[in-house]
């Protein structure tokens, strides 16, 4: 009776994970786009419809219309490439691509211009860098960083490419990454440190910190780091990691990552002053093995995503003086 009471819990959390993950993804997006949309007079334009679409979204797009004073605010966008389309009859669509960020949001207005609906302007221009709406302090490490620096593929060897981060212990090669490093900003202590995951928070704060669940660093989107900056419900006054998880989409996408490292890579810093100080064995990294795999794609397309990853992750490392 316990057995089947245990099991019928375990598939009551399965299906309500999923349905918050697969049905309601939006809920867990951190990114807005915001905006006035105006005529050539500069005067402000109410009923435009805004759409924004990318395939970052399982609904493709989402629609909006300016309010009074020509205002919109399209919230709860998952980070990725949009197009962005203003219509209204009587004047020309204006259309504009822009890359979106996580936890970040965008201003993105629009001058419209008397025409058919028919018509359509493209506007070129570069994606806003600047958030100017919030006081937030961030860095955002897109995937194309991640995989392209060189680092130990944690969270805390990604934070060090970040001004102002700093570690309490360094971390060469990933040598720490099985005992961590805690992060430091502004002075603060390990325990000030704040991660999250999609906005939920995921470590705790007694104590040290308890800096950081160990995670699949392939299985991150973009990783954003904040500095300084914060609202009145903000868990902490140091670091705020908030990790975007990858998605499935309507396509079929996986990575493979393999890294290996033993001491016979690396050389021998025990010099004769040393050994003859009674020192034996100097610091090294024994074995280090990263093996990170991820799969994504559709169940139902436009419907039902998926998204998994799997991490196989070892790190030997002898401390000087020590057998």
């Amino acid at each position: 009776m316990r057995k089947s009471k245990t099991g019928l819990a375990a598939i009551g959390v399965f299906v309500s994970l999923l349905y918050f993950t697969a049905f309601v993804p939006e809920t867990l997006a951190q990114s807005t786009f915001t905006g006035v949309v105006k005529d050539q007079s500069g005067a402000v334009l109410p009923g435009v419809s805004v759409e924004a679409s990318s395939p970052a979204l399982i609904q493709k797009s989402r629609l909006t219309v300016t309010d009074e004073r020509g205002t919109y605010k399209i919230i709860d966008l998952r980070p990725g490439n949009y197009s962005m389309t203003f219509t209204l009859p009587g004047f020309k669509t204006v259309m504009r691509e822009v890359e979106l960020p996580s936890d970040f949001t965008a201003t993105i207005n629009a001058e419209m211009t008397v025409g058919a609906v028919e018509e359509s302007i493209t506007v070129a221009a570069e994606s806003p860098v600047v958030d100017a709406q919030t006081n937030f302090k961030a860095q955002v490490l897109p995937r194309e960083v991640l995989d392209t620096v060189p680092t130990a593929h944690t969270i805390q060897s990604a934070g060090q490419l970040v001004v102002g981060v700093q570690m309490d212990a360094p971390d060469v090669g990933g040598s720490r990454a099985m005992q961590q490093t805690y992060f430091q900003v502004h002075g603060t202590g390990t325990s000030q440190t704040s991660v999250l995951m999609d906005g939920m928070i995921i470590n705790g704060l007694q104590n040290d910190g308890a800096v950081q669940s160990y995670m699949n660093d392939a299985g991150a989107e973009q990783m954003v780091y904040q500095t300084g900056g914060g609202t009145a419900d903000s868990s902490t006054g140091g670091l705020k990691l908030n990790v975007a998880p990858k998605e499935g989409g309507n396509s079929f996408h996986g990575s493979l990552f393999a890294g290996f490292e033993s001491n016979s890579l690396q050389s021998n810093n025990l010099s004769p002053s040393l050994a003859s100080h009674g020192v034996r064995a100097v610091d090294q990294i024994g074995t280090y093995r990263d093996i990170d795999v991820t799969l994504g794609g559709p169940v139902i397309k436009d419907k039902l995503w998926f998204f998994g990853s799997s991490r196989f992750f070892t790190v030997n490392k002898p401390v000087a003086n020590s057998f």
